[in-house]
């Protein structure tokens, strides 16, 4: 595998493959414009940490897109997006991606990665295999506008 920084000189690519991944597979409206705004908003905040994965065959397999944050002396990576590419889903390209994101935070100093995922098992125990754990003392607050 391979792994490129997403950075604002290929942040294209990394939509159209974004924006194609979700409207063929998610059901998603994706326009190019919101996927490169998207993207292009995590690469280039401070301490951003965001991937392209690629095979040997240098094809695009999966992304990332997360930053590290302090907070006195504790940093931690938020992971915002991970996403394996439809066609390569359930083969380990995500489990390898992910442990690629894990060793480069350690690497920048953070302690925890941390994310918001659905609750279904699914996620569940891909994150779970990684020694994540749902944190019991905190809440996702939202409100509608």
């Amino acid at each position: 595998m391979n792994y490129t920084p997403i950075t604002e000189e290929n942040v294209e690519k990394a939509a159209t493959l974004y924006m194609n991944h979700y409207n063929q597979h998610s059901g998603g409206c994706w326009t190019y414009e919101k996927a490169y705004k998207r993207i292009r908003q995590m690469v280039t905040m401070e301490d951003s940490l965001c991937l392209m994965q690629e095979d040997d065959n240098d094809i695009p397999t999966g992304l990332v897109i997360g930053f590290l944050e302090s907070y006195d002396e504790f940093t931690f990576y938020y992971l915002d997006e991970i996403l394996i590419f439809g066609e390569y889903q359930n083969k380990g390209y995500g489990r390898l991606l992910l442990q690629e994101v894990e060793q480069r935070v350690r690497e920048r100093g953070a302690q925890v990665i941390e994310l918001v995922c659905p609750d279904d098992a699914h996620h569940m125990h891909f994150y779970g295999g990684f020694g994540m754990a749902e944190a019991t003392n905190l809440k996702l607050m939202k409100k509608r506008l």
